[in-house]
């Protein structure tokens, strides 16, 4: 199942549901900007967003990054993050029926946490 990145910037960006974590999708753009606090709240996902574009898998064509290959992580939220340049969650990533990742992930946990 895809989804896409809905955040405060006209972004298109989408992901893959993998084992242990999602794929952001080749062709998926990226923020140029990143918030003043990203770094200092963030600083795990800032430097990961900076070894993408060090090693090219974000590329600069001008108006923002684009993804050149499909790239892992083992977290919605550091995708998201390393897509807007800020801090974001699971909330942002929305299916084509409207469904958001963190909704989908949050019933799911609070259904396991009734059987057990």
């Amino acid at each position: 199942m895809l989804f896409s990145f809905h955040g405060t910037e006209a972004l298109e960006a989408s992901i893959e549901l993998v084992e242990g974590g999602v794929l952001v999708k080749q062709g998926s753009q990226a923020s140029l900007k990143t918030k003043p606090h990203f770094e200092i709240h963030c600083a795990s996902y800032a430097t990961k967003r900076r070894e993408l574009i060090e090693s090219e898998v974000l590329k600069d064509d001008g108006v923002r990054f684009v993804f050149s290959q499909d790239q892992y992580f083992a977290s919605t939220s550091a995708a998201a993050s390393v897509v807007a340049g800020q801090n974001q969650n699971a909330d942002h990533w929305v299916a084509a029926n409207g469904d958001n990742l963190g909704d989908l992930l949050r019933a799911i946990r609070n259904k396991q946490e009734r059987i057990l």
